[in-house]
């Protein structure tokens, strides 16, 4: 008893409301509620009827068309990338491998090689050691006067 003094004690020194709402229960039943209360059995089970199997037959013809559609364009990139080397270059892989690199570069025009340079050291910007050279001569400069250094620096960035 003593316990439950202090118990109402402490509660009145914190929560004083809270010791003043009734204890009583707020919902209540008739006494005899359970007794009366009768629940209805089920007449009979009902059947199980299938949704429309033919939008299940569509999902699956739907999710093949999606397959098949991807599968032939992953089919068509590779074929395509194979075909892209030859169509670049003009020349097939084996051609390519035992081409004659020194022999080829000698059949370059010189114009071909002027217009590279000028397009490179446009890109490069004029801190490159090549940028004022061109293979005709116009700036009074040659190939042929550019080192062996500057040469290999220039293709090595």
């Amino acid at each position: 008893m003593e316990n439950k003094q202090t118990i109402e004690q402490e509660l009145e020194q914190i929560a004083p409301l809270l010791n003043r709402i009734s204890k009583k229960p707020v919902q209540t039943l008739p006494a005899d509620y359970f007794e009366k209360l009768t629940i209805p059995k089920p007449i009979a089970s009902a059947s199980v009827v299938s949704m429309n199997s033919a939008r299940k037959w569509y999902g699956w013809a739907a999710a093949a068309v999606v397959t098949g559609i991807l599968v032939l364009g992953g089919l068509q990139l590779m074929n395509s990338s194979k075909n892209t080397l030859e169509k670049q270059v003009g020349m097939d892989y084996a051609e390519l491998t035992s081409l004659n690199v020194n022999e080829w570069v000698q059949k370059i025009p010189n114009e071909s090689i002027d217009e590279y340079l000028q397009s490179a050291n446009a890109l490069a910007g004029s801190d490159n050691s090549l940028h004022h050279y061109t293979v005709d001569g116009v700036t009074g400069t040659t190939v042929t006067g550019i080192s062996d250094e500057e040469l290999q620096l220039y293709l090595n960035d």
